[in-house]
């Protein structure tokens, strides 16, 4: 398969191949490995809790520097913490830190709030605050409790650091049916402060068909003479199973201590950990549709942006208008067919109070957008602050994971709808929703 390229920094190559095997086909494969990721990312906002069995071993030329370990996790989804995060892991595990070295048992948690593990050595439960690294253990949660998929956002460097994300087609692991996706990072960008198991130059997904949780994830070093790769298998997962929060507390075992450095959810904090209540999809009356979360009108986030002519466009310049922002890319395959009809939008509602915006999001060439942009009636808004060229920042701000994505933002700045591309649905139809939405918007104006 051939792998996506995001931003497009490799044209000529790309033309090569198009011309070769022709451009639907080129399409289809750029398409289909973010595709998995993104609804991978879906389904891991849908998820409350999962259980699993874990077993991290290592390959290449270096794997007896690589940590090895057999355990068992939990998750548990609960009340986010003014971070958003919002996940209990606990980890109970055998671990050996490299070969040769002493089987370690680990006993440890990471809350919203609070990193807590057993030091046996010791004979004390340690409470750190979440992000604390002095433990060991912090890099085996980090290892075994899928920090990708718990994230406050959902396989965020896998989005936003990936350079291709090459579809490898199906395997079958540990008993599951699994689409595999190869990443490779653009190591040039993120934190170098960040945990190096968010790192490595790349990484295999093996994402269930059915379910989009991995069965299997390797995190791959192959940069100059060192070569190695970390590997957790999954087995016997289990999707939002029932779990006791009580089960996930750490209680201190008799004669041992307990040093506690770290913020407390409750007074109840001495002897074992409070855990936050879990997080529930609210209750919908029976006969009654699901809830619409733009029904609530949620307030838009801020932005100041400028136009093609370096005129400024905020958020407050826009109140008293219904604004469309259109969050799109010039590598963006199914944006082919909906830049012309965000361009209809604009001419149809010309004459009325009515603005149609095109943002661009991780592009390099400003002049790429600005041909790509030259023939349609939307306006094109870029970010002057920002180190893209695009509207990075602003797509981040309004949780954009899908390309395109449509926000209708009401005259009083609240989010009227979102739409994207959904399976079995024609653009044309969305579009025929959107311009209903306005429509009716306009009139309840009046």
């Amino acid at each position: 398969m051939i792998a996506i390229q995001r931003p497009l920094t490799r044209l000529a190559a790309a033309v090569s191949i198009a011309i070769g095997l022709g451009l639907t086909a080129v399409a289809a494969a750029q398409e289909s490995g973010d595709n998995i990721v993104l609804e991978a990312v879906e389904a891991a906002k849908k998820l409350e809790s999962l259980t699993a069995k874990v077993k991290l071993t290592g390959a290449g030329g270096f794997k007896d520097f690589v940590p090895t370990a057999d355990g068992s996790i939990r998750l548990l989804k609960t009340e986010p913490s003014e971070d958003d995060h919002a996940w209990v892991n606990r980890v109970d595990a055998d671990y050996v830190h490299k070969k040769g070295e002493e089987t370690q048992s680990v006993t440890a948690i990471r809350t919203p709030l609070i990193f807590a593990y057993v030091d046996h050595e010791k004979k004390a439960v340690i409470e750190r605050d979440r992000d604390n690294k002095q433990s060991v253990f912090a890099s085996v949660i980090d290892l075994l409790a899928l920090p990708e998929m718990t994230a406050p956002d959902p396989y965020r460097r896998e989005l936003r650091e990936g350079e291709s994300w090459t579809n490898l087609g199906r395997e079958t692991v540990n008993g599951v049916e699994c689409d595999v996706v190869e990443v490779r990072y653009d190591m040039t960008k993120g934190s170098s402060n960040a945990a190096q198991i968010t790192r490595t130059p790349g990484a295999k997904f093996y994402f269930g068909v059915n379910d989009r949780i991995p069965r299997r994830i390797e995190r791959i070093t192959d940069e100059g003479m060192i070569s190695f790769t970390i590997i957790l298998d999954l087995e016997d997962v289990k999707v939002n199973p029932e779990i006791d929060p009580d089960s996930l507390e750490i209680a201190t075992p008799d004669g041992y201590s307990r040093t506690i450095s770290a913020k407390r959810t409750s007074a109840d904090g001495v002897k074992k950990i409070a855990i936050p209540e879990p997080q529930r999809a609210p209750a919908v009356d029976a006969g009654t549709r699901e809830m619409d979360p733009t029904e609530v009108k949620l307030p838009a986030h801020g932005f100041e942006l400028v136009d093609g002519e370096g005129t400024p466009v905020t958020l407050d310049s826009l109140e008293g208008n219904v604004a469309v922002l259109y969050f799109w890319g010039t590598w963006c395959v199914p944006c082919k067919e909906f830049s012309p009809l965000v361009s209809n939008l604009a001419e149809t509602f010309a004459d009325q109070p009515v603005k149609v915006f095109g943002l661009p999001v991780r592009e390099r060439s400003e002049d790429a957008v600005r041909s790509a942009m030259s023939k349609y009636k939307h306006t094109l808004l870029l970010d002057p602050s920002d180190r893209a060229i695009g509207c990075d920042a602003t797509a981040r701000a309004y949780k954009v994971r899908r390309y395109p994505t449509i926000y209708v933002i009401g005259a009083k700045s609240e989010i009227v709808s979102v739409r994207y591309p959904e399976s079995g649905v024609a653009p044309s139809d969305i579009f025929a929703d959107i311009e209903n939405t306005i429509r009716e918007y306009l009139s309840a104006m009046d």
